[in-house]
Formats: C-alpha cells, structure tokens, sequence
C-alpha cells in the first residue's frame, strides 16, 4: 500500500504547477463560494459551474496582482481563500492602504467586464472609465482562481 501512496504522491506532484495545491471536494467549494458577498446574487447552478473551474494556487508575500494597471483579460479572477491583500484604487479618497481584502473577496472584476467586451457580450462599465488598481498579497495568500480561458465555461 505505501508504494502505491507513494506513486500517487509523485503523480500529483508532477501534475501539479509549482504553486497549486490539491483543490478542495466539490461541497467545500461551493459551500465557500455561497459564503462570499460579492456572489452572493448568483443562482445555485452558476456557483456549481464556477467552483468546476477554479483552481486553488498559493502566492508568497509580497505578490503583486496588480501595479497601476486596469486589470485586463490576460488575468485570472480570484477569490482570496486565505491571507490579506492590500487594495489601492486611483479613485480612492480614503488614505493610502486603507482598503484591505481578505477571505472572500474577489480580485480582478474587472477582468470579467475586459472579456466580455472582448467577446462582444457587452460590458457594464466603459474600459476608459475603470480606475487603475494596485494590489499586493501582506504575506502568503491563498486564491481560488478563474484562468481567462475558463471564463465561458464557468
């Protein structure tokens, strides 16, 4: 039996990219995903889909997600499962490194809104319109993440 744990181990581990981790059972996902305010909105069937297709992958202190930039596209939606981020806006009034996002939150919107105006599904909001966004990890964080590829099936 060891040697058999000990393939499936090497097989995980080859299968795996550097910085993912095994992806929690399907109830669990969902059970988080219901719990998070801003997809608080969206039907049981659109939740179901969406924990199908993201992918649990850790991040070292001090990762940059955004550096004064409209998220676009080319970047995954997350969902931070455990850490905190800083959040600056261009847009912001409150003082520098008020906002701070933690277990639920949703980072990169906007990226949804860049590929439906790409795939002429319409978007809510004008791309000239959307502030520019810095965000930074505090120390290792843990994402629930939706690669741009994925962004049609979930």
């Amino acid at each position: 039996m060891a040697g058999g744990l000990g393939l499936y181990s090497a097989g995980i581990e080859m299968a795996s990219k550097p910085n993912q981790i095994p992806t929690p059972d399907a109830s669990s996902m969902i059970a988080f995903l219901r719990s998070c305010p801003a997809l608080a909105g969206l039907p049981g069937v659109s939740i179901e889909r969406l924990a199908a297709e993201l992918v649990l992958v850790v991040h070292e202190a001090g990762k940059r997600f955004y550096a004064d930039e409209v998220p676009s596209q080319k970047q995954p939606l997350r969902i931070i499962v455990h850490g905190q981020a800083t959040w600056e806006s261009s847009r912001a009034r409150e003082q520098k490194g008020a906002w701070m996002l933690g277990p639920g939150s949703l980072l990169g919107v906007d990226v949804i809104n860049d590929w439906a105006w790409h795939a002429q599904r319409g978007t809510p909001w004008p791309a000239h319109d959307l502030p520019t966004i810095r965000c930074q990890a505090l120390a290792k964080i843990w994402t629930l993440e939706l690669a741009p590829e994925r962004f049609a099936a979930a």
